[in-house]
């Protein structure tokens, strides 16, 4: 299966997907970034305001919601920008953003 877009994850997001210590929390989060994100980047959510042009892909484990922040490049290039749980996730994002 030929995946139309290609992956940029930040080093931030390598550097937090490192830190997990939980493997299946990992491996749940590599698939959305590496095959979800890249067969469909649109079933994200598109965000507007002072985040507008950046999309978030949300999911639920272990009773805990988190996103996944990436852009949709017009080059097919996907730049995965912060991973991380829901509770001060638009904060940061915002801080990335500025």
């Amino acid at each position: 299966m030929k995946l139309g877009y290609k992956i940029a994850p930040s080093k931030r997001v390598i550097k937090s997907i490192k830190k997990l210590s939980d493997k299946r929390l990992k491996a749940i989060i590599s698939d959305i970034i590496f095959i979800e994100i890249p067969s469909d980047p649109f079933k994200g959510t598109a965000k507007h305001g002072d985040l507008a042009g950046i999309w978030t892909w949300q999911f639920k484990y272990q009773k805990t919601d988190y996103r996944i922040a990436y852009q949709i490049n017009q080059d097919k290039i996907i730049p995965i920008l912060l991973v991380g749980s829901h509770e001060n996730f638009y904060d940061q994002l915002k801080r990335l953003n500025q």
